[in-house]
């Protein structure tokens, strides 16, 4: 009931040029923006904060939910609006992997980590916990070099912060 008081109704974008228009009613539409608004509302109210990142995949807009607790501030733009310039997303989780010794397949702990910066959104390739190279190596054909200047991500503070230069995340 909180969230649905804080974003209540599906926003609506409006434009005195109907060209912008259609273009940010598309958008929402296909991003599912709303749904993607009360997913970082709830995440975030359990949480503290959240992160909200977009790209397009195919030519279709995607917003992604990002838990606060795995989002690191690597450098922020503005920390008084928490404006971030360099965001990494690591955390760790279970994946299937084929041990030489066994010769089988295993679960096996991995780190996954990803990058936002002002010139590109990077996606490494997942790594053993156990890995002995500390180098990540990236997944070329997932990252985006946009030179758009901003990070193509949103730090979304849910609680206020009492102390100044504390920030969660």
């Amino acid at each position: 009931a909180y969230t649905g008081l804080i974003i209540g109704e599906p926003p609506t974008y409006t434009s005195t040029d109907p060209a912008t228009q259609d273009c940010a009613t598309e958008l929402v539409k296909h991003a599912q923006l709303h749904a993607r608004q009360n997913q970082a509302r709830t995440l975030g109210g359990a949480c503290g904060s959240v992160g909200l990142s977009w790209t397009f995949v195919n030519g279709m807009p995607r917003v992604r939910v990002h838990a606060g607790k795995y989002i690191h501030v690597i450098e922020w733009d503005d920390p008084e609006i928490y404006t971030v310039r360099h965001v990494t997303e690591l955390y760790q989780t279970v994946m299937r992997s084929y041990d030489e010794k066994t010769k089988k397949y295993v679960d096996k702990l991995h780190w996954v980590r990803r990058d936002w910066t002002p010139t590109a959104d990077i996606v490494f390739k997942p790594k053993p916990t156990d890995a002995k190279d500390p180098r990540w190596e990236t997944v070329d054909d997932q990252c985006v070099v946009h030179g758009d200047g901003y990070a193509h991500f949103v730090w979304i503070l849910n609680t206020p912060q009492t102390e100044p230069g504390v920030y969660d995340g």
